[in-house]
């Protein structure tokens, strides 16, 4: 099993030209190591999070998906979080912790489960009308002289 690449941590204390070539440096830096899948977390504070930011982070994600890698972007203040909630970054920068495979087979047992319920709930009601459906049967004294 391979070694999972180091996790590279970067803190945003501001939103400012210096910090969208802080984001542009390492995402160079990350592809230039040789990493087969280069990861980046990227931990924003400050006020506000501008859409030239948020331009970068994207254009850096683009740039890290093509050799497999990923951006995890977390908002340290409350402003920053509500700024990616209400983006919709939190979708755009999902961060893998999980290869495909797993998930393609927890997707699969999810939905298995429910049919398996449904069949043994149907099979215990088939059961149940087999066992007790006689005695409750109006029509069981039919031919019996004193039923009437």
């Amino acid at each position: 099993m391979p070694i999972p690449p180091p996790l590279f941590t970067l803190r945003l204390a501001n939103d400012s030209d210096t910090a969208r070539q802080d984001i542009a440096a390492a995402t160079d830096a990350l592809i230039q190591s040789g990493y087969e899948h280069p990861r980046l977390r990227v931990i924003a504070a400050g006020e506000t999070l501008t859409t030239e930011t948020i331009s970068t982070l994207i254009s850096a994600l683009r740039k890290l998906r093509e050799f497999g890698g990923a951006i995890e972007l977390i908002g340290e203040t409350v402003p920053v979080r509500a700024a990616i909630a209400l983006n919709g970054l939190l979708h755009i920068f999902a961060f893998p912790l999980e290869d495909h495979d797993s998930q393609c087979k927890l997707k699969i047992r999810k939905h298995h489960y429910p049919r398996y319920g449904m069949v043994a709930s149907i099979l215990v009601l088939l059961i149940l009308l087999i066992r007790f459906g006689s005695y409750y049967n109006p029509w069981r004294n039919h031919y019996d002289p004193t039923f009437f």
